[in-house]
């Protein structure tokens, strides 16, 4: 079966001209394939008994949002287990506002989620939708996205970022800015992939923000000012770090008008 479903794919992806429904299909075959290759290696692997092995971190999250039309928030967020001892911290932009918006990046987080849940590799569930957001592309739908894969067992995480806002994670009394370039899911044919890898500490904060809260202060990147503000934050709690977060770029916006913001902190302990 899976070297059909890989023979699928080539096929799908032959066919000449570009066009998003035979990518997404030939993206699927790949996929599958990939999944059942992993299955016939787990089962021709001769049995014997295994330990069961323990978590040696844990993880708390906070999450807090700010919707500038209606209350309805233009961007979605999740944390949850993907496999046993892997954790997914993901945040989307839905480009636009309002309903609209909203549903683009709930679209772009939860066909992630359950892609990567299963079996399919990171690369391969974002070309996907990738190419899902291309068929819709007359409306103008793209999202930027924003993934933390966080391994419980080893304290590393892996993190993605395409056409996503600075992220930060604070140690001790410093904290370090993470920033990649791209462009969003939904505006280009193949999409580059990137990612990066880092060693976590028991009492490290990773912090994901949209780009409403980095465009709070007039003029900068936000780098500087949400530095500052995480330094000066002294809880420990994640929901009470999202929270003061989300108000001091509430303060900053002042009488400007505001953008869709959230953040989501995840604390290692």
């Amino acid at each position: 079966y899976a070297a059909l479903f890989s023979k699928l794919a080539l096929t799908g992806g032959i066919a000449g001209s570009y066009h998003p429904a035979r990518d997404i299909m030939a993206l699927q075959f790949k996929g599958m394939s990939r999944a059942l290759e992993k299955m016939a290696r787990e089962l021709s692997c001769e049995y014997r008994p295994l330990k069961a092995r323990s978590r040696r971190y844990e993880l708390r999250t906070g999450m807090a949002s700010y919707g500038k039309e209606g209350r309805i928030s233009g961007d979605s967020c999740l944390c949850a287990p993907v496999s046993e001892g892997e954790f997914l911290i993901a945040l989307s932009d839905g480009m636009g506002q309002g309903l609209k918006a909203a549903e683009e990046s709930t679209v772009t987080v939860n066909t992630l989620f359950n892609l990567v849940k299963a079996g399919f590799e990171v690369e391969l569930a974002l070309r996907m939708v990738n190419s899902i957001l291309l068929q819709k592309s007359d409306d103008e739908i793209f999202s930027t996205l924003d993934m933390g894969f966080i391994n419980l067992y080893t304290g590393r995480v892996r993190i993605f970022k395409i056409g996503a806002a600075i992220s930060f994670i604070k140690r001790a009394n410093g904290v370090k800015a993470i920033k990649m370039s791209a462009l969003p899911l939904g505006i280009i044919e193949k999409v580059p992939v990137e990612s990066i890898s880092m060693q976590l500490k028991k009492g490290d904060e990773l912090i994901i923000v949209s780009d409403g809260i980095t465009e709070a202060e007039k003029g900068t990147d936000g780098l500087e000012w949400v530095k500052s503000a995480i330094l000066e934050i002294r809880s420990k709690d994640p929901q009470t770090m999202a929270d003061l977060i989300i108000n001091r770029a509430v303060q900053k916006y002042g009488l400007r008008k505001k953008d869709d913001m959230t953040v989501i902190v995840a604390l290692v302990q």
